[in-house]
Formats: structure tokens, sequence, C-alpha cells
């Protein structure tokens, strides 16, 4: 019974399980799936909660294809049993298998809706009816039919022309017959086409930007250059500037064009338009003229004179001559290109034809009475009123005693000895024609032919070999050269032109010292009339036996030299030379009116006033303008040649006082008795009781005195005592002004016995006698040299250069220094040591003072030898001895020779801020350095002109250059203004014996190995403005020793420098040491430069400081092959500083590509 029985339906599941399991125990088949109980036990196949044997594998609730059994959720027809993304429902009416998940169907847009019965299979909002992409989300619309939808179709319509093209160009994208604007057919609208006609050119630079064949149109005008025969609109075609060579696209060049016409010069057959073709017109640019008969450049039109043939045109027109013919020429008598027809003057003497037909004298001849004199001077002014200069009634034009140039020597007498009748000195050795020959005219022409009766050879009965009437022993010819000495420039045949002989004296003025008033530089001014002796020296102009340095009128036409040489009176300096000649106005030894090439201390170019350019001064020329009438009567004494103002019977022109109103006359001579009474015959009778040739009016001792009883000379001096009291000497002193020398000596001397100071330039007369340095010649006439003179120590110098290397702390070398120089240097420093070797050229210019003396030669070799020290890099410290050569000068004696040396202590600066001048940066070979140099001198002078050796300290300073020959050898060139009067030029050879083979490169120390493992330390360079620093940042060691590729390190270097600097030796030594640790490792350094300079200079730089940096790791050990050096130059870096650019970059590895 069932109360007994566990298992009532027997299903197999007692009851009590089956009241547990919510299984029905009544029933063996629960869910009345056919299936008992017992057979699916508890299984629950779908896990929503109940078992299989309560879920019936018949039932399907909600009708979506899966029973219950299997359904999780049997009210929901949309659950997705296996799990593939679709519904069972959905998946029943797809026909796939609800509980299948490989039997999905297709489902193209992941909806949950497969395909067959999804409308729109890629959801993308059009249905697949519709959609011309069905399964592409992305498309659905294709246009022009060509497999690319119009979202990824740049050319929906496909008329070649982009949408946004043509959505730019307002063109619907859509339609293939709707295009846009497109000028050049390229497929891009002019919208965006940046060159519409495809020309080349850009449409914002094409002045035609729809027309392929134009692009420019330089002068606007709208035409192209292309079609323009006229691109820049000058009016010139562009075949027409080419061929001319101006440019055809700058109307502001334009080619030559003489007529204007538009056709440049170079293809003009006709350049000034004038009718003639340039190649048959003389003057093709010249419009008014075209031919040039006598090719003189001036063309017949304006030329006055077509044939050239010296007379004009128009004279040859009335003379009957051809103007077109050089050959046919007029008669013209006087040659002045005036044919006679025209010429109211046929011969040319100033006098026309008609006046000279009417005084008689010939118009064919210009010298009708052969004087040498041509008939217009003789005559004057007024030819109807011809001059008669000596009054004789004779007009000088016929007259054989007229004296044109009043030298004494008749015109007539002049053209028979053949000097010049218009010509004071012919032959201008500054000696007047009468001076030169050898009589003294008398004044007398007894048988008046002309000739003075003291040479006239008929009335001497002497000989006259050339028949001219004038005696032969009066025309003196000393070198019997055939030309007398009036004519003959250099009459002893000596070689030295008359004019420049002159007798030896100090001061070179032609005057002996012993009567020279003044024996200076440049021969002084003796008689105060401002014209130097030099030039007064020797004439007695007025042959009244006073030279003219003695009297202030040399002529004696009352007329002071003063006033006729043209002086200024001025004398600034007072040194005795007027302003206007004077070389050194301001006294400050710098020629400031020059030229003053002999040093006298007078201007070369000075001459006196001449006023008729007769070569004769007018101080000297009685008729200054050669007017005919004399100085003396155009300045007021000529007329009353014998005017007596003070009644003393001695005419004004010779009377010492001649005031009016003088009792007496006055006394001439202050002796306390009148010049009336003393003179009183009268001018030229007047008294001279002594005999001494001096008038008695004009001299104070008269009176003739007895000689002492016995004794003739009382003193024994060679003079007498009657000489003596004439003279107004003591007869019974035998140097009455004590200066030395016996009365009679300086009579015989011509010095004045009683003045110790004849000639008044403050040196007795008998220091001028005195020879102190026994040379032979006498003091006054060597004259005296001034070297550049002066007192003061050196010692300071020293402690100078002291301090230099006390600061850079070189003691070795301060010790040195004060022994003179460095002899020895401590070892670390001895390769700025040098020597050097110099051949110099000096140019020396003392001063010259007193007289007699000239410098002759102030140029000379020497040599130089020294030795210096390189303080600084920019700065060395040379000790020099040189001998600089000798000064010539030449002094009345003989030659005499200055010998110069000196010893220098120069510093030498080299400049390091200016660009490539450093020195210690670069090796030398081939490097230019420059430098400024400044220092002492001491200057040593000896010589015979000079009474003692001078001695000196002076400021020096110069400049020069140098060129490396070497690594250690330079050449150096150099000027020094050693002193005030030393100027030297100098070609050295500088020897650095110490100096390393490399100049450029400082040595780094050896590198140590250490007794530790290798360890890489990585180097990380920091760069700050002031200095550059090194900070080492040091990592663990790893691993593998090789590994270090990675690393890199830089090396900065100094401005436009490839030289080490030694903050990154440690570095470096670095780099070597981890190469060994893996020696087959490629090292690469690639080097920079800043931004200074061009890339050429900067590469080649670059290249150097890569150099520097292998040169150093090749020092340590490291194969060259195992380094690659590169050249980047310019770093045009911006996040960098300058210095950072300047740098090598080192890193482990083959890195030649990186940048």
């Amino acid at each position: 019974p069932d109360n007994i029985d566990n298992d009532d339906d027997n299903d197999g599941v007692s009851d009590t399980d089956e009241a547990t399991n919510g299984t029905d125990p009544l029933n063996a088949d629960t869910d009345g799936d056919g299936e008992n109980d017992g057979a699916e036990g508890t299984t629950d196949t779908d896990s929503d909660g109940i078992i299989d044997a309560v879920e019936s594998s018949t039932t399907d609730t909600d009708n979506d294809g899966v029973s219950d059994e299997l359904d999780a959720e049997n009210n929901n027809p949309n659950n997705d049993t296996d799990g593939d993304g679709i519904g069972n429902a959905t998946e029943v009416t797809a026909g796939t298998d609800p509980l299948n998940p490989n039997d999905a169907g297709t489902d193209t847009d992941g909806d949950g809706i497969p395909d067959n019965i999804d409308n729109d299979d890629d959801n993308d909002g059009v249905n697949d009816e519709d959609d011309a992409f069905q399964y592409d989300p992305n498309e659905s619309v294709d246009t022009d039919s060509d497999g690319t939808g119009n979202n990824a179709d740049t050319d929906d319509d496909n008329d070649g022309y982009t949408d946004q093209d043509e959505v730019d160009a307002g063109t619907d994208p859509l339609d293939g017959t709707d295009t846009p604007a497109d000028n050049d057919g390229d497929g891009v609208s002019d919208v965006n086409d940046n060159d519409d006609d495809n020309d080349g050119v850009n449409d914002e630079d094409d002045a035609f930007p729809n027309d392929p064949n134009e692009s420019v149109d330089t002068d606007n005008d709208g035409t192209g250059n292309n079609a323009d025969t006229d691109d820049d609109n000058d009016g010139y075609t562009d075949e027409d500037e080419i061929d001319n060579g101006t440019d055809p696209l700058d109307e502001n060049d334009t080619p030559a064009d003489n007529d204007g016409d538009g056709v440049s010069d170079v293809n003009d057959n006709d350049d000034d338009n004038d009718g003639v073709n340039d190649e048959d017109d003389a003057f093709p640019n010249d419009d008014s003229e075209t031919t040039d008969t006598d090719g003189d450049g001036t063309g017949n039109n304006a030329d006055t004179d077509d044939d050239g043939d010296g007379y004009s045109d128009e004279d040859e027109v009335d003379a009957g001559t051809d103007p077109l013919d050089g050959t046919d020429t007029p008669a013209d008598n006087d040659g002045d290109g005036i044919s006679d027809v025209n010429d109211d003057d046929d011969d040319n003497d100033g006098i026309s034809d008609d006046d000279e037909d009417a005084i008689g004298t010939d118009p064919n001849n210009s010298d009708s009475d052969g004087d040498g004199v041509d008939d217009g001077t003789e005559i004057g002014n007024d030819p109807s009123n011809p001059t008669d200069s000596d009054g004789d009634g004779i007009p000088d034009v016929n007259d054989p005693n007229n004296d044109t140039d009043q030298d004494g020597l008749s015109n007539y007498l002049e053209s028979l000895i053949g000097s010049e009748p218009e010509s004071r000195d012919s032959d201008g050795d500054d000696y007047r024609d009468n001076e030169e020959i050898g009589v003294v005219l008398s004044g007398n022409d007894v048988d008046n032919d002309g000739i003075d009766d003291a040479l006239d050879a008929s009335e001497l009965g002497m000989p006259d070999e050339n028949g001219d009437g004038v005696a032969d022993f009066a025309i003196i010819d000393v070198d019997g050269d055939g030309e007398p000495n009036l004519t003959d420039t250099d009459s002893d045949n000596d070689g030295i032109n008359d004019i420049d002989e002159t007798l030896a004296d100090g001061d070179s003025d032609g005057i002996p010292d012993l009567v020279d008033p003044l024996n200076v530089l440049g021969g002084g001014d003796s008689d105060g009339d401002f014209i130097p002796d030099a030039l007064e020296c020797c004439h007695d102009t007025d042959l009244n036996g006073q030279p003219d340095y003695m009297q202030d009128d040399s002529d004696n036409d009352r007329i002071d030299d003063i006033f006729e040489a043209g002086i200024s009176g001025t004398d600034t300096d007072l040194d005795g030379y007027d302003d206007i000649y004077d070389a050194d106005i301001n006294d400050d030894g710098v020629v400031d009116n020059g030229p003053d090439a002999n040093a006298d201390g007078i201007n070369d170019d000075w001459l006196p006033i001449d006023s008729d350019g007769d070569g004769l001064p007018d101080y000297r020329d009685t008729d200054s303008d050669n007017d005919g009438v004399t100085d003396e009567v155009e300045s007021g004494y000529g007329a009353y040649p014998n005017q007596d103002s003070d009644g003393d019977g001695i005419p004004d022109r010779i009377d010492v006082v001649s005031e009016p109103g003088l009792a007496g006359g006055g006394d001439s001579d202050a002796d306390g008795i009148t010049d009336a009474d003393e003179c009183p015959t009268g001018y030229p009778y007047c008294a001279d009781t002594d005999g001494d040739g001096t008038p008695d009016y004009m001299d104070n001792v008269d009176e003739s005195i007895d000689q002492a009883p016995g004794n003739p000379d009382t003193d024994g001096d060679g003079l007498t005592d009657e000489e003596e009291a004439d003279l107004g000497t003591d007869p019974n002193n035998a140097d009455t002004d004590n200066d030395g020398i016996s009365d009679g000596d300086e009579v015989t001397a011509g010095s004045d016995p009683k003045n110790a100071d004849s000639d008044g330039d403050g040196i007795s007369d008998g220091k001028e006698n005195t020879d102190s340095n026994s040379n032979g010649v006498v003091d006054t006439q060597e004259g005296y040299l001034k070297t550049s003179t002066g007192t003061g120590s050196m010692h300071f110098l020293w402690l100078a250069l002291a301090g230099l290397l006390i600061r850079r702390r070189h003691l070795a070398a301060v010790i040195a220094a004060m022994i003179v120089l460095p002899s020895s240097v401590m070892a670390a420093e001895t390769e700025r040591l040098y020597f050097s070797g110099a051949l110099e050229y000096s140019r020396f210019a003392p001063v010259t003072e007193g007289g007699g003396i000239q410098i002759t030669d102030r140029h000379d070799w020497g040599y130089g030898v020294g030795v210096g020290y390189d303080v600084l890099d920019e700065l060395a410290i040379e000790f020099n001895y040189a001998q600089k050569g000798e000064l010539v000068a030449a002094t009345a004696g003989d030659d005499v020779n200055i010998d110069y040396s000196a010893m220098t202590l120069n510093a030498r600066w080299f400049p390091g801020f200016w660009y490539g001048n450093r020195r210690y940066d670069d090796d030398w070979p081939e490097k230019f350095n420059w430098f400024l140099s400044g220092g002492m001198s001491h200057l040593l002078t000896d010589g015979s002109a000079l009474e003692n050796s001078e001695n000196s300290v002076n400021i020096t300073y110069g400049a020069g250059v140098t060129y490396g020959l070497t690594s250690k050898l330079q050449l150096r060139g150099s000027v020094d203004r050693v002193s005030g009067d030393v100027l030297t030029f100098g070609l050295s050879l500088v020897w650095y014996p110490f100096a390393p083979e490399n100049r450029g490169k400082y040595q780094a120390p050896v590198v140590v190995e250490e007794a530790v493992a290798p360890v890489y330390v990585p180097v990380d360079i920091v760069v700050p403005r002031a200095k550059p620093t090194v900070s080492i940042v040091p990592v663990p060691p790893v691993a593998e020793v090789c590994q270090v590729e990675r690393s890199r390190a830089d090396v900065l270097f100094g401005y436009d420098s490839y030289r080490l600097q030694d903050q990154f030796f440690d570095s470096l030594d670095f780099a070597a040491k981890d190469f060994f640790k893996c020696p087959n490792m490629t090292i690469t350094l690639i080097g920079f430069t800043d931004s200074r300079g061009s890339q050429r200079y900067n590469e080649r730089l670059a290249l150097r400081r890569s150099d520097s940096v292998a040169q150093y790791l090749m020092e340590r050990g490291v194969p060259s092959n195992r380094i690659v050096k590169i050249s980047r130059g310019i770093d045009d870096s911006r996040g960098l500083e300058e210095s950072e650019k300047r740098r090598v970059e080192l890193y482990f590895g083959d890195h030649s590509e990186k940048d």
C-alpha cells in the first residue's frame, strides 16, 4: 500500500525525494513529456532553477520554439537560449536553430536580426532596397556608379573635379554636367588653381593668369613681355637694348641715343641725325659738324682755321689763299699767324707798320739797329715820342749807347760779345754781366762806336781776333771752352755751376766766419734788411766796396732792400728770419712753411721779388719794373740826384745825416765836427786826412800819428803804431779786444780788432778759431747736432716687468728680470721664452744748430738681437739691443758720422678680442697676428759732430705683424719710433727653442691607470655663461662592460679656437679608459661651431676641433683607425647659448649618421 510504499509511482524516486524535488510522487512522469521522473532526476538543463522532471520537453509556454525544459525564460520569446546573439523567436522566424549557437545566420549590422529578415542589413538608416551598399554602414549612395560610395568618393559625379573643388566653385558635386570653370583644363577649378593658365607662374605673380603665353608686363601697358617688343616702354626695342647691353626691363637704363630718335647709336646709321651717315661723318654725334679738314678735333663750321695752317679762314680768303689747303699759306713776315695783308705790325715788334714808317724804322725788321733789343722795347709806349733813356737826344732804337738791362753794357756792346741785352745776368749765375768781364768800364766812347774805351780794341790797340771791335782780353774765358764767363754757367768747367760755388764757411752763406756777423744756421741777416746773407752774398750791386749783405740798400737806389724784396717785416719766433721765408715760423722744430730740404731754416722755394722777371731781384735792380726809368728817379731822388737837404755839400743820396735844419749838416761820425766843416769842398772832394779810404766826415779818427821812436810796432802785433792809431786800436796792447787773436791777425783775417765778437754772433773771434774736438775743423765751421738727449732711469721699467710677472706667479721669471731678462725660467714655462734677430732700416732726424752743418745721409741699415718672454697669451716682454747705423752730415771741414745704438725694453700686446688674433689658440704655421708695442729705449749716440757721447731715455712705441713659419719660428715685421729722431723699420726672425711641435694645443698630463675595475662614467657638461664647468654623474657598473654605446661627452671650446681647455682633460681621460674596456669599439667625434663667420670657415674650424680631441685621445693610446671625425659646422639650434654651440660631441659607437 502507498502508506508503506516509499515510491508510490514507482518512478525510481522516493516519495520523500519527490516531495523535495517538487515532482508528483503519484505520477511517474510529472511533466508528461514521456520521460519518467526517475530518468530525468534532478537535472536542470536550462539552469532556470526548475528541474527537467517538472518542466516538460514538449511544452513551449512562450512559443519561441524552445521547450520549457530547455528555455530558461519560458515567458520570454526573445530569450537567446544558444547564446548566439539572436533571440529564440527571431531564429525560429529566420529559420535557424535557436538551440545551436553555430546556426545563427548572417547579421551584418549585429543588431540581432539576421540579414534575411533585416530590412537594413548595415543599420545605416537606409533600407536595403534603397541602399547602394546594403552591407556598408558608411555608404549608401554611389552617384557616378563607379563602385565607390559618395562618402569615400572625392568626385561623386565623376566629372573630373573633386567634390570640395565643386563646392568651392559653387557647382553641384552630384551632377556630372555641372562643372566649374577651369581655364587650363588641368582638373583643378580656377577657384582653387594657383596657376590658372598652367604656365608655371602662380596667379598672384602672373600679370596674365589666364594666358599661358604671358606672365609679365613690365611696363603695364596691357601687352605681355613675350609679345611686347619694348618691355620697359622706354622707347627702345628689347632687341635694341640687348645689342647695347642695357636692361630691356629697366626704363631708367636706356641705350645711348645721341639724336633721341628712338634708335640707339649702336643700331643708328646717323647718330646725330644730320643727314650724313656716321661712317662719313667726322663728328657722328654732333649735328652741327660733319667735316674736319685739319683733323684737329674741331669741325670746319666752328674751326676758324679749317686747314690748320695757322691762318684763319677769313685771313686766307682776304689774302687769296685756300682755307682748306694747309700748304697754301699767305705771306706772314713775322710768322705770328696773321697774314701781312691783315697784320698791322708785320715784324711784331710792338710798333705798327704805319708808326715805323713815320719814325724811320724798318716795319719788316723787329730790331732795326741790330743791337739785340727789339724796336718796340727801345721806342717805348708812345711811338710818336720814342724813348730816350739816357737823354742824349737819340731815341733808344737808334742809340748805340742804350743799355736796356742797365748792367753797364750797352745793348750794342752786348750784341757784339754775345750776352743778353735785356738780362743783367745772361748766364743766370747770380753775377751781373759787367761783373764778369775783365775790365771796369770807363764810361767814355771817344770814337762813338758804341764800345766803351776800356775794351775798345781800336782805341787800346789790343788784339781782336773775331773782329767784333772788343779787345779779346776784356772778355774773360777762364776754362777756354770758347764760352765767355758772362754767358758760361760753369766758368771754370769744374762740373759745379757758378751759382753753386761759394767760399767755405760755417753756415754755408758764402761769408767767411771771421767776417760774418751772423754765423748761424741758414746764414742769418747781417744788415738787418730781412734778406738772408746767403742770398745777398757776395755781390756788391752798387760797386761801393761794401757787400750787399752789409748794407740795407744794395743797389743804392735810395729804397731799402726790405721794401724791394717783398719782406713782411714780421718775425714771430724772433730768430732773425722773416716769416715770409722762415721754414719754421713758430720755432717748434717742425717745418711749417716749407719745403726746407737742406735744413737751413729757409723756405727753399722763396725768392725776393723780381718785378720785371729779368732774373735780378728788385733790391739789386736799379730799374725794377724795366720801364726805362730808374727806381731812384721813381722814388723821388732821381729827379734831383744832387739834392742836399741839410746844405753840407754832401748829396742826400750818400749823406748819412741829411735832415734839413741841422747846423753844419749834422755830424755823421759823431766826432764833434760838423759834416760841412769836414767836407768844405763838397762831395765828391771830401777830405780823407788819414788816407784810409773813409772821408773825414764819416771817420772819427782822421789824423795820422807818429810812430814811437825806434819801435814802429810797440806791441809786436804786426801793425805799426801809426796803423793802430788809424784803426783806433791800442798800440801798446797786441790784442786790443782781448779775444785771443792779435790785432794784426784780425786785420789780416778781416775781423775787427776792436771788437771781441766781430760778427756779433755771440761767439768771440778767438773761440771761433778753436777746434775743441781736434778734428781739424774749427767749431764755428763744424756746427752742432742735437740728438734725442735726456736724463732718466730704466729701473722703474724693470719693476713694472716684475709686477706683470708676479701677477702670473712666474717667480723664476721675476728673479730673471732682476738681472736684465730671463736667463733661466721654470721648466714649465720655457716654451714661452724666445730669441730674436733683426735686420733694421732707420731714419735719423736730429735737430741741427749752429752754422756750417748739413745732413747728407739720414738713412742707414742696422741690426738687432733680443730675448723675450710671453708673459700672457696676449702679452710679451722683450729686451733688445740694436746697432741702428750712422747718420752722415757735411760741415765746412769734412763729413762727420754719428753712430746710433739703442737698448730697448718693449711690451708687445696682441689684442685677443680681435677676430682671429689669439696667438695660442691655433698652431702657428701660416698664421698672421698683429700687435702694438710700447716701452722705453736707452739711446746712445756718438760721433765727431758731438763734443761728448750723448745718451738718453725715451718713450718708444710702434706696431707690427707676425707670420708663423713653423711651431717654433716666426717672421716679424715692425715699425718703431725709438726716439724723437729715430724711426726704425725692422724684419725679425723670432725663435722659440723650447716650444712644442704643435704650438696651438696644450699638452695634457699623461693618464695613469688606477688599479681598480674600470667603470664608465658618462659626462654631462653644464656650461654657465661665465665659465664652463663639468658635472660628473657616476652610475653603477653595468654587467656588460662593452655596453657603452649610449654614453656621450661634450667638450667645449673658446671663441674661434680649437685649443683644448684643461677643464675637459678629465672627461677625455675617462673616455680613453672606457675605450680599452672594449677596444674594438668606435669613438665618434662630431664638431660644431657657433653662427659667426662663413659656413666654409666654420666647417674647417669644427673639423679642427674634432682633430684636437682625436689627437688627445691618440696620445692616450686610442688608435686613429678607431676614431671617426665629423664636421657639422654651424649649430643653428635655438635653445643653446653661443658658448654651448662651440663644442665636440663624443659618442661610443659609430654615430656618423647622428644629427
